[in-house]
């Protein structure tokens, strides 16, 4: 049973780029205490997931 939102502590960076990104969930204001590397690559992958969609446009 493959459910959507069942991410390991390692895969939660991926989460939070799909919640920012592709659900609209959250904004980054609601990752605020995250530490300065962790809100880093959650910003990086933002950056790629947008690449990727301005691409296929």
């Amino acid at each position: 049973m493959g459910r959507k939102y069942e991410f390991r502590y390692s895969e939660l960076i991926s989460l939070f780029v799909l919640l920012l990104r592709a659900e609209g969930w959250l904004d980054e204001a609601d990752l605020a205490g995250l530490r300065d590397d962790k809100l880093t690559m959650i910003r990086e992958g933002c950056a790629r997931w947008q690449r990727h969609f301005e691409r296929d446009d």
